[in-house]
């Protein structure tokens, strides 16, 4: 029978001396986060996810009701959508699927449920965030840390306040990314084959939603060969991942092959002409700190660096390789600011790791989740009025001076009232609604004509867009247009002896039709400069054949 040791002055001492704070022992690669299971983290992440999305709904239902509608890119995606296909000129075939699906579902009439996609890729984004820092051994607070970086992130919040490839972009290369550290540290065979197969999912998915998908999963595969993580590219399994993304990109690469890879020259063209705004190296990593939040760049900076050269990271260092071989690539193709944007989930998630593990397990650290919230909510409160889509139109110059700050613009075009983003939300109901009141002051005698009605010819895809949306209710027919994909969907026999044209100069129809008479002007003065002011025109005797008029008329840029 066990007997009681006695219990002697040392032994009392040491029993009423209070616990000693402890350092947060996140495990190393291959363990799990304080005990935390897949299901526990997931759920946990699910309460930050599902406030990211309350706020990208409310912002949504607040845009549309002062005064904001769908954006220049969602008209030409429901267009898309309307005529499917497995590629297109400007876009992939994934973003054509979704706002098809919205727009059969949920119609385009209320903005936050035809938004309800991009409002629940964020949240979605968020998620796997807080997983990411749970893959790479942190605890239920660098989670948190990870995902109140990305539900506070600037860049974030815009790009999943409307649908776009970009709100989906992060997601997928996410996901690629999350299986690929679950595979490097996978216990077994068969973990490992579920998580191929997700990376082969995701990975198709991605290429099919953004061919910029194609170079990150180059700079991932190029950051597993440069570490000793390559051994896992000698998985059987590996195989099937790699032909689950060939497979699903294959039906684009063959549209692309038999039309010449029309999408690259495109993308060759746009980078000669000008329309970009191009950024030396310093102010491209400047305009990343700012559209991540100055407040976050602590996380996502010790994320990069602890993932190239730390010592416990070695498992996971082709993650930051990863990250930092995409960020100079695009530096050196002069890419757009947000184009890097969907490799920082996983450094906001390294970073939230790193300082966990790096300060001791204080009252100070370990409020550090509300501190950094209380931050953030404070830094959204101040720039939200700016960059999203919640200000009157008409007040938002007056909130830009009294903040002293506006985005940064990616296009050169010149500066009008609202930035890009927010002014390629106006108008358009009301540009479709003054082309109807033009087309229609004419008599129907010249409305009709032997292909059938008249048909209407738009500068570029948004107002095209803009009339095959909204145009139907005013009983006007479909529109054309040599901008963009619209080319390749033909003049469908509407270049006729007449035609009636919108935001065209006179100098240039000169040179197609004898007859130019003005029939309209279109006032839209928080749009773009070039929608403001654009002259509607009824042209007639054509000067040239259908075949030359359509052959110079292809615009890409």
């Amino acid at each position: 029978m066990a007997t009681l040791a006695p219990r002697g002055p040392a032994l009392e001492a040491r029993a009423k001396r209070p616990r000693q704070s402890a350092p947060d022992s996140s495990p190393g690669p291959g363990e799990r986060g304080n005990g935390l299971s897949w299901r526990k983290a997931t759920l946990f992440g699910l309460i930050f996810a599902a406030i990211d999305l309350a706020i990208h709904i409310g912002v949504d239902i607040r845009a549309q009701s002062v005064g904001y509608g769908l954006f220049r890119d969602e008209l030409y995606y429901i267009v898309c959508g309307r005529r499917l296909a497995w590629g297109y000129l400007d876009n992939q075939p994934v973003i054509a699927v979704v706002a098809r699906f919205a727009d059969l579902v949920f119609g385009h009439e209320r903005l936050w449920t035809f938004r309800l996609v991009p409002s629940l890729a964020g949240a979605a984004l968020v998620l796997i965030a807080g997983l990411l820092a749970h893959s790479l051994g942190g605890s239920r607070k660098a989670q948190a840390v990870a995902m109140i970086a990305v539900i506070g992130a600037p860049e974030y919040l815009g790009v999943d306040t409307i649908l776009s490839m970009n709100c989906l972009e992060p997601v997928l290369w996410m996901v690629a990314l999350l299986a690929v550290l679950e595979i490097a540290k996978a216990p077994s065979k068969t973990s490992r084959r579920y998580w191929w197969i997700a990376f082969g999912l995701a990975g198709g998915l991605a290429l099919e939603t953004k061919l910029s998908g194609g170079f990150f999963l180059v700079c991932l595969l190029a950051g597993l060969l440069a570490t000793a993580q390559r051994r896992i590219l000698l998985d059987r399994w590996a195989a099937l991942g790699v032909a689950l993304v060939l497979a699903i990109e294959a039906p684009n690469f063959v549209w692309q092959l038999r039309r010449g890879f029309p999408t690259i020259q495109w993308l060759v063209r746009v980078s000669h002409e000008g329309k970009d705004v191009r950024l030396g190296p310093f102010d491209f990593l400047w305009q990343q700190v700012l559209v991540l939040d100055p407040f976050s760049a602590i996380f996502w900076i010790a994320g990069l660096g602890w993932l190239l050269f730390g010592k416990r990271m070695r498992e996971f260092r082709f993650a930051g390789l990863t990250a930092l071989l995409f960020v100079a690539l695009m530096l050196v193709l002069h890419a757009k600011i947000y184009y890097v944007v969907p490799v920082y989930p996983v450094l906001f998630a390294a970073g939230a790791v790193f300082c966990y593990r790096a300060l001791p397990w204080t009252r100070v650290s370990a409020s550090l989740p509300i501190v950094y919230m209380a931050v953030f909510a404070a830094a959204t409160w101040y720039w939200m009025p700016v960059v999203l889509p919640i200000v009157p139109p008409a007040q938002y110059a007056k909130w830009e001076q009294r903040l002293g700050y506006r985005p940064a613009e990616t296009e050169n075009f010149r500066r009008v009232a609202l930035p890009q983003l927010l002014a390629d939300m106006t108008s358009w109901p009301s540009f479709a609604q003054q082309v109807a009141v033009a087309y229609h002051s004419l008599p129907p005698e010249l409305r009709e004509t032997p292909q059938g009605q008249l048909g209407i010819y738009c500068t570029n895809y948004g107002e095209a867009s803009a009339v095959d949306v909204y145009g139907p209710a005013y009983g006007l027919p479909p529109a054309i247009s040599g901008h963009q994909h619209y080319w390749y969907w033909g003049p469908r026999g509407e270049l006729g002896n007449s035609l009636v044209i919108v935001g065209q100069e006179r100098k240039e129809l000169s040179k197609i039709y004898r007859d130019l008479y003005p029939i309209g002007l279109v006032h839209a003065p928080y749009a773009m400069p070039f929608e403001d002011g654009a002259t509607i025109w009824y042209a007639r005797n054509r000067l040239k054949s259908p075949d030359a008029i359509w052959k110079g008329a292809k615009e890409l840029y």
